[in-house]
């Protein structure tokens, strides 16, 4: 699932369902156009996934400036950023 606003965009991976109840990737732009950075709106959107569903996720945020953050609360998730 993918959001995007003029502060930066987010796209969500894992439990299906759970992150489109909890609306994950709109809760992390909501963090950015809020004035977080991209890793630290990752983090946030994510806590407050796990509190509200306990289900697994991963989540890549970017802001408008191109700065990647990324968060998951899984065993793992590969993730790979391209700065030009």
């Amino acid at each position: 699932l993918f959001q995007r606003s003029r502060s930066g965009g987010a796209s969500a991976t894992g439990a299906g369902e759970d992150i489109a109840k909890a609306t994950l990737a709109r809760r992390a732009v909501r963090h950015l156009e809020d004035g977080l950075d991209a890793a630290a709106a990752a983090d946030r959107a994510l806590d407050e996934f796990d509190e509200l569903t306990g289900s697994t996720a991963g989540l890549v945020v970017l802001d408008a400036d191109g700065n990647a953050g990324r968060a998951f609360n899984s065993d793992a998730m590969q993730t790979a950023t391209r700065r030009s």
